[in-house]
């Protein structure tokens, strides 16, 4: 039964957030999911889902929208990660609409090869938070193709 909600969750496209070592242990077939989001890195290839650099633009800016209005919700949510900001690994998955099927991330210290672990109880709530943060996020981008996009950011702490 876990297999076949697990497949029909994947199907439907849920919000979900969830770190690097958590959705290797979730059970979800991340191959699979994969498969079926474009990545945006190919400009001008056919595999591409952005075609040229005003399209790429718009989108990288939207990123940057996205995650400027995370760390205004997570200081509207009273969360402090107890440094001027944190940098972060992240790989999420938009559906055409821009709204976010799964948002993948870790925590790295300042050289992005070294993870960094933060306190047990403030990754939970900074889980919580990002869940309900994507749960109702929509990007102004619309594509004809689902996409994934991976990125190092540094996540500022907002003042």
């Amino acid at each position: 039964m876990s297999l076949l909600f697990i497949f029909f969750t994947q199907m439907k496209g849920q919000h979900l957030a969830l770190s690097y070592d958590a959705a290797q242990k979730s059970g979800i077939n991340w191959k699979s999911i994969d498969s079926i989001y474009k990545v945006i890195y190919f400009l001008g290839d056919t595999k591409a889902v952005f075609n040229n650099d005003l399209e790429l633009r718009t989108f990288q800016n939207a990123y940057q929208k996205m995650m400027d209005d995370l760390g205004t919700f997570l200081k509207q949510n009273n969360f402090d990660w107890e440094r001027p900001y944190i940098m972060m690994a992240t790989q999420v998955y938009f559906n055409t609409d821009g709204t976010i099927d799964y948002f993948l991330y870790c925590y790295l210290k300042n050289n992005p090869k070294t993870r960094l672990h933060l306190p047990k109880e403030k990754d939970k709530e900074f889980n919580r938070l990002l869940n309900l943060f994507i749960k109702d996020y929509s990007t102004n981008v619309r594509t004809n193709v689902k996409f994934a996009y991976h990125k190092v950011f540094q996540l500022n702490q907002v003042k």
